[in-house]
């Protein structure tokens, strides 16, 4: 499992370098403008709707599928595959043609009257962009196939070829405004989807025209889609409110918040997917077999890790995130004043990363067990916290409040999974190594401050680049001394007994 985790977890790391040198070209050709407040507003409804379909396959297939597995039911998974593609495809495809035929009446209920030149551009963004719903949902749920068949590298290059084809279309793209960003993610979608395709075929997995062994399973996953998307859709609703919001503060609100949640969501990825990735089939096979010990234990090995890794990124953010925003978008339309925005919004951003991480991880055990209501719960309290925050927030004209919103939602959301996890494992010990963990993690922060005090001091003369990797290693190598002692090394990778 564990070196699982760490190439799926390499291969991110590329795929959010390339994603860094696609944005930083957007940054310096289009900067706040109106193009880029399109292109963000016209993504929100396919990722809506993507996240929304592959939250559903996650709980509802993924956890079942990787059961058969374990449990040689060869046959029967074969079926049920081939039947659920069937029906994730007549998905992903009306959905796409719906939001096409509809961009105009979509945008207009997303941004207020008076935002017409704005509605405009991002209508005509989201007929394009629609059109990656088939091959991201399709290629989603082919790559939860491999990922249940123990093929975690294949699934994760899709990801990968995906962005990289992005950045070569936008660069050879001759002119660069909305539609070459909207057509070449497009692109590099298609190819995402033909990347798991070849993988699939290449693993031998059939997909049986004859499927009728799978009817009750297919329909007891439909049975569970109604709480199953009612959960997502509260969830992914809080998420999507955030963006909107900032887009009533004016133009280039949402374009700022769009590269602050970039950055935000780059470090997300690199220290959740390749764990999340790998951990879902694991404890679907663990759940089949009862070992609640071994979830328990798995999970404390979890809280450890994360809470020294989430506290090291948001020092690291809070201490440098001006001069990294700086060192990756300040050039071009995208100047120093439009640095210091998104640097204050990603360190806001910042605060949802430990929270986050906790309710993700315990969120995959309840897309093991496929209990909808537990995902039902966790959307309506997400929603419950971000809605009224960020309203205020524009009521206000904060800018920084409607980001907070988030934050607070994400935390809301880690305490009701807790609570959740309490009914299914005992989580005194997970808490109480996440008090111990918070403990070391503040044991570091302090020298780690006042080292990056110093040395900022040495190095602001060199600035740019020099002076983030300076500091950026100093702050690496103080975590690595910490993590070297043999007593913290066993504590944090040792198996809890």
């Amino acid at each position: 499992m564990l070196r699982a985790t760490g190439l799926v977890t390499l291969v991110g790391i590329l795929m959010q370098a390339a994603g860094f040198l696609r944005t930083s070209m957007i940054a310096a050709m289009l900067g706040v403008s109106l193009d880029v407040d399109a292109y963000n507003l016209g993504l929100i409804a396919p990722t809506f709707i993507a996240s929304v379909v592959v939250g559903w396959l996650q709980t509802g297939f993924a956890g079942r599928y990787a059961a058969m597995l374990a449990n040689g039911e060869t046959a029967l998974a074969a079926a049920y595959r081939a039947r659920m593609l069937r029906l994730v495809a007549a998905i992903a495809l009306s959905s796409a043609l719906v939001l096409s035929l509809q961009a105009s009446a979509i945008s207009a209920l997303m941004l207020p009257a008076g935002r017409g030149e704005t509605m405009r551009a991002a209508a005509l963004a989201l007929q394009v962009v629609a059109w990656t719903l088939p091959p991201i949902i399709i290629g989603d749920y082919l790559a939860l196939v491999l990922n249940a068949h123990g093929r975690f590298l294949s699934a994760a290059a899709a990801p990968l070829a995906s962005v990289l084809a992005s950045v070569v279309a936008l660069w050879q793209w001759p002119t660069v405004d909305v539609g070459a960003l909207v057509w070449s993610l497009l692109i590099g979608n298609a190819l995402q989807a033909l990347v798991v395709i070849v993988a699939i075929t290449g693993m031998g997995a059939s997909f049986p025209l004859d499927t009728r062994l799978a009817r009750g399973e297919v329909a007891t996953s439909l049975r569970l889609a109604p709480a199953l998307v009612s959960g997502s859709l509260l969830i992914n609703a809080a998420i999507a409110i955030v963006p909107l919001q900032c887009a009533r503060l004016g133009d280039g609100a949402a374009a700022v918040y769009g590269y602050a949640s970039r950055l935000h969501g780059a470090a997300s990825q690199i220290l959740v997917v390749g764990l999340v990735t790998v951990l879902l089939p694991h404890l679907s096979t663990l759940w089949a077999k009862g070992a609640k010990s071994e979830i328990l234990a798995l999970y404390r090995q979890i809280a450890r890790l994360v809470v020294l890794l989430a506290a090291g990124v948001l020092v690291g953010v809070l201490l440098m995130g001006d001069l990294a925003v700086e060192v990756l978008f300040a050039r071009g339309r995208f100047d120093n004043a439009v640095a210091r925005q998104v640097a204050e919004v990603w360190g806001v951003l910042s605060l949802a990363l430990l929270p986050s991480m906790l309710g993700t991880f315990i969120g995959k055990l309840a897309a093991a067990v496929r209990d909808a209501r537990a995902l039902f719960v966790a959307g309506a309290v997400m929603l419950a916290v971000v809605w009224p925050t960020s309203t205020t927030g524009v009521a206000t004209g904060s800018l920084s409040l409607v980001s907070a919103s988030l934050a607070l939602g994400v935390l809301a959301t880690a305490a009701a999974w807790l609570g959740w996890l309490r009914a299914h494992v005992r989580v005194g010990p997970i808490i109480a190594d996440i008090g111990r963990a918070l403990g070391l993690a503040a044991g570091l922060l302090v020298p780690a401050v006042a080292l990056d005090r110093v040395v900022h001091g040495l190095a602001m003369a060199q600035g740019g680049i020099v002076e983030l990797a300076v500091r950026g290693g100093c702050l690496a190598a103080l975590a690595a001394g910490a993590v070297a002692v043999p007593r913290v090394r066993r504590w944090l990778l040792g198996t809890p007994a």
